[in-house]
């Protein structure tokens, strides 16, 4: 949990790679071992890569998961929240930056939510590198999308 809070903290934007860490710098930031490290990381297996032993990084899903014990918000109801306005509201928009900005939330709390739908594929998600802090391009309802709201509805 150590591993997890400290991605979650220092994250400003929920991405990937947001932020990258040394294993040696981490461990003695959260006052660890290296084998405890390491089996922390292995705890984490999907959530947190390990690039070739240098550069510890989240991946976007550790924020879906996580934000909600050290941030005030909880990316599934979030999730719950966008995927509601794609299939309910035609003026909602189809690119992060709009959303956020209707929303009046930044990237750092957009970027989990969107997470959470991609992961389960409740979304389509365009990637692209926009110069931007958000996790997607675009995002695209679909039937999955219509499904997920209506069971929760």
């Amino acid at each position: 949990m150590a591993v997890a809070k400290y991605f979650v903290e220092e994250s400003k934007s929920g991405q990937k790679f947001d932020p990258q860490v040394e294993p040696g710098s981490l461990a003695s930031a959260l006052d660890m071992s290296a084998d405890d490290l390491s089996d922390a990381v292995f705890e984490l297996k999907g959530m947190v890569a390990d690039i070739s032993s240098f550069t510890l990084v989240p991946e976007e899903t550790l924020f879906a998961k996580f934000d909600k014990f050290w941030r005030p918000w909880d990316p599934a109801e979030d999730a719950l929240r966008i995927a509601a306005s794609l299939v309910n509201g035609d003026a909602f928009p189809d690119r992060p930056a709009e959303m956020a900005s209707m929303l009046g939330w930044n990237a750092r709390r957009l970027n989990p939510a969107l997470a959470f739908l991609c992961a389960r594929g409740l979304v389509r998600d365009v990637r692209a590198m926009d110069g931007t802090d958000f996790l997607a391009y675009r995002i695209d309802k679909t039937d999955a999308t219509r499904r997920f709201v209506k069971s929760r509805g």
